[in-house]
């Protein structure tokens, strides 16, 4: 088509390749440097106690010997920092003098293939989606160009709201008809090849993803939505919906419905952005359908709530070795945190923090949420599947809340195999052929 895929960096901003490379080097410099203040810390912590210990039983005047031992680790952890800070500007320096001489790359997508599987683009675009979601609020808070931004893919390509209006009005002028777009929304630590996991395995040919098959099956008009899974949910949501309707509002007409699927984090970020949507007062949720959540913790996640005992109960020993582990654990993302109770709005966030009970998202009456679990047991209603679910989320959870919609329940499925199996597309054709 002839939009280009995505923008090119304006005047005087590093290359993409030179972008990541700061990125990288930036977020490592940022971890060092925080590791050496939590070391720090916790031996200026370990060392006043030893010595206090040591002058009770001794009755030795110790304070000298404790300053200047602490001397020596504040100006051993103060090196570690400078040399650190000199490296970044190093390696700034000479990325800004090599980047003109490396050529351009063309900036185009990782191809949704399962095929693409070691390649160059998949491995830096696996790697992205995995940094973002681990600290993607840091790496906002703090520019790092490995920051990803919220995008909308549509044949191939990331397109703004303008060009991406102007290539679906001409799809619905080429079928002459208003068009039924699916939205598809990856999950946490992921990207949109995600969609792709599997897929030669499950049906035989490595380029087929739901979205393929919706398209070819049932004549949907498929986007699929790119974003930081590190920032809150309610982040993600406010900033889809207003995307969606700067999209969606220029070519209503040709908008016939709207359908949200959602693997795992995903899921919530689609009721997240129904929500918002209605909120801001878009007319576009009143063209949704159906959401579909496949294998998203609805009520929240079991490895989210061991991560936050455990960061407090390392943290509550004021040791070296604990104290490390309970400042990386207690680092991890906003997304990753809201999984705690599977959190979707600015106002739950604020009860959750207060211990009051949530209000929940609205949904509009005329939309269904249906929902799949998967178990890794083959039988569903087995007491393992009941107790492991799908690996990552239990099946209480992926069934959620009270909502107008059906459950299913996959078995043999793992969590990531949702977001690509022929089982859990059986129920999407299902839902999506019935009206919403």
């Amino acid at each position: 088509m002839a939009d280009q895929p995505t923008d090119p960096p304006p005047n005087g901003a590093p290359s993409p390749a030179a972008a990541r490379w700061i990125g990288a080097k930036d977020l490592i410099a940022d971890g060092v440097q925080q590791t050496s203040h939590a070391i720090e810390r916790s031996q200026r912590s370990l060392t006043r106690r030893v010595f206090s210990a040591l002058s009770s039983l001794t009755g030795a005047e110790t304070k000298p010997l404790e300053d200047g031992l602490w001397m020596f680790f504040a100006a051993s952890h103060g090196n570690v920092r400078l040399w650190t800070q000199l490296s970044r500007l190093v390696l700034d320096t000479l990325v800004n003098v090599t980047d003109p001489m490396i050529p351009t790359e063309p900036a185009t997508p990782v191809a949704l293939r399962s095929d693409a599987v070691g390649s160059q683009a998949w491995l830096w675009d696996g790697l992205t989606g995995l940094v973002n979601g681990v600290v993607g609020d840091h790496l906002v808070a703090t520019n790092n160009p490995l920051a990803m931004r919220m995008q909308l893919r549509f044949d191939d390509a990331y397109l703004a709201p303008v060009a991406l209006a102007k290539a679906l009005s001409a799809r619905a002028k080429d079928q002459q008809g208003p068009l039924h777009i699916c939205l598809f929304i990856h999950g946490l630590t992921a990207t949109e090849w995600g969609w792709a996991f599997d897929a030669e395995q499950q049906h035989g040919d490595a380029a087929t993803t739901y979205g393929d098959l919706v398209a070819s099956d049932l004549g949907r008009t498929v986007i699929h939505v790119r974003y930081n899974s590190g920032l809150h949910i309610s982040d993600n949501g406010q900033q889809l919906a207003g995307l969606l309707a700067e999209t969606f509002a220029p070519m209503a007409a040709d908008v016939g419905r709207i359908d949200l699927i959602g693997h795992s984090m995903g899921g919530l970020l689609a009721r997240s952005t129904v929500h918002y949507g209605g909120e801001q007062g878009h007319d576009w949720p009143a063209k949704v359908g159906h959401i579909i959540t496949l294998g998203s913790p609805h009520d929240g996640a079991p490895l989210e709530r061991v991560s936050q005992l455990a960061a407090r109960a390392l943290g509550a020993v004021d040791l070296p070795g604990t104290q490390v582990p309970a400042d990386v654990l207690s680092a991890r993302s906003a997304g990753i945190k809201d999984l705690h109770d599977g959190t979707l709005t600015e106002a739950d966030r604020q009860a959750a923090a207060q211990g009051v009970p949530q209000t929940g998202v609205i949904i509009p009456e005329h939309v269904r949420c249906h929902r799949v679990l998967g178990t890794m047991t083959v039988d569903p209603s087995h007491p393992m599947g009941k107790l492991v679910g799908d690996s990552m989320v239990l099946p209480n959870s992926a069934s959620g809340p009270n909502m107008r919609g059906d459950v299913a329940s996959v078995g043999g499925v793992s969590h990531v195999a949702l977001a690509n199996h022929p089982a859990v597309y059986a129920h999407i054709r299902r839902w999506l052929e019935t009206a919403g």
